[in-house]
C-alpha cells in the first residue's frame, strides 16, 4: 500500500519492513524505488516479529525507505540511520560514502540464470539490456557467481529456516509439530526447510546461524572486486491478488509456466539472509504498461553505494514513472 500511495503522489516518502523482500518487491511492483538497510544500521525495535524492545536473536528483518528518486532514499537514510534504544551511549554509525560517482568506475556484477527458478523473460530482457547500457557507459560488467552459494537453493532454504523460526517463535510447541506436518505433507526439499524452522532447536538455530555467517563472509570477498551485485528483485511482475487459495496452494505463472508461490522471495533473500544493503529501482516498463524494476545489492554497511548507483543508472535509463492519470511530481 504504502509503495502504491508514493506512486499515485498521495506521499513523497514512505517506510517499510524488509523480511524478505517486502520494501524491494512493492517498490518494483509500483515502479519507485525502495532501500533494504544493511542489518543493524537502522533501529529495528517496534518492527514485526519482536516486542518493542531488542532482541539480538532475531535477525534479518530491517525498516528502510521508499521514494521516488534514489536521492530521496539517501536523505531518509541520513534521517533513520543510527543505534537502536539503549545503543546510543557509545555506539555511533558512519556509513561510508558511495565507492564511485560515475557509472564507468563501477565493477557490476550481474547474478547468473538459477537453473531451477524461472524469471519472467521481460524482467530477463531489462536485466540484459540495463546491462549492455552500462558496457556503453564504461562500466565493468559481467556475470559473476558467488563461491560457495551454488544455485542459491540451499542459501535459500537456510534462509526460510531462520525465517520459519523467528516467524513462529511465540507458537506453543503443540501448534509448531501441526504446522509442521501440514508444510511436509506432499512438499518438496525448501518446504520441508520452512518445517525445519517451524520446529527448531535452539541448538539448529545457532548452527544454522554459523551457516549465515560463511555465506557473510563469501560476501565480504566478493565486494573486493565488485561494487554492485545486479539481480532481479523478483521472478515475476505485479500479478492479481488470489486470496481463495492459502499460500501454500497458490501458484504464479511465469513464461507460461506455474512456479509455487512461495519462491517469489528467492532473488529478494540475497539481502536478508546476509545483512546485505539493497535498492530496488525502476527499470521500465512491461510490454502490458507495468512498472518493472531490478536491485542493486552492495557490501554490508555501504549502503550509498548501491544508492548511489541506482541515481546514476535512472540518469541513463530514465527513473520514476508518474501512473497514467495521477500528477505525482
Amino acid at each position: 500500500g504504502g509503495a502504491a500511495a508514493l506512486a499515485a503522489g498521495l506521499t513523497p516518502l514512505e517506510f517499510g519492513g524488509d523480511f524478505g523482500g517486502s520494501i524491494r518487491i512493492p517498490a518494483a511492483f509500483c515502479g519507485v524505488y525502495g532501500h533494504k538497510t544493511s542489518e543493524t544500521a537502522v533501529a529495528r525495535s517496534g518492527h514485526f516479529p519482536g516486542a518493542n524492545r531488542p532482541n539480538l536473536a532475531v535477525a534479518m528483518s530491517v525498516q528502510g525507505p521508499l521514494a521516488r528518486t534514489a536521492e530521496d532514499l539517501e536523505l531518509a537514510l541520513d534521517v533513520i540511520s543510527g543505534p537502536d534504544f539503549g545503543e546510543d551511549v557509545a555506539w555511533r554509525l558512519e556509513i561510508p560514502p558511495a565507492r564511485h560517482q560515475r557509472l564507468a568506475d563501477f565493477r557490476v556484477a550481474i547474478l547468473p540464470p538459477l537453473g531451477w527458478l524461472p524469471v519472467d523473460h521481460e524482467i530477463s530482457a531489462a536485466l540484459e539490456g540495463l546491462a549492455g547500457t552500462l558496457s556503453r557507459a564504461g562500466a565493468r560488467v559481467s556475470e559473476a557467481r558467488l563461491e560457495g552459494f551454488g544455485d542459491l537453493r540451499e542459501y535459500y532454504k537456510l534462509f526460510q529456516s531462520i525465517m520459519a523460526t523467528i516467524v513462529h517463535a511465540g507458537f506453543p510447541p503443540r501448534r509448531r509439530q501441526e504446522l509442521a506436518e501440514k508444510v511436509r505433507a506432499g512438499g518438496d526439499d525448501i518446504a520441508n526447510a520452512w518445517a525445519d524452522g517451524i520446529v527448531a532447536s535452539a541448538a539448529q538455530y545457532i548452527e544454522w546461524f554459523g551457516r549465515r555467517e560463511a555465506y557473510r563472509a563469501t560476501y565480504r570477498d566478493f565486494f573486493k572486486e565488485w561494487d554492485v551485485l545486479l539481480a532481479p528483485v523478483t521472478m515475476v511482475n505485479a500479478f492479481p491478488h488470489n486470496y481463495d487459495l492459502p499460500v501454500g496452494a497458490r501458484t504464479l505463472e511465469v513464461n507460461g509456466s506455474p512456479v509455487p508461490y512461495g519462491l517469489i522471495p528467492v532473488h529478494a533473500g540475497l539481502c536478508n539472509l546476509s545483512g546485505q544493503p539493497g535498492t530496488a529501482f525502476p527499470a521500465g516498463r512491461t510490454s502490458g504498461g507495468l512498472p518493472l524494476g531490478l536491485q542493486a545489492i552492495g557490501p554490508y554497511l555501504e549502503d550509498r553505494t548501491p544508492i548511489r548507483f541506482a541515481a546514476l543508472v535512472a540518469q541513463e535509463i530514465g527513473g520514476f514513472q508518474r501512473p497514467p492519470g495521477y500528477d505525482a511530481p
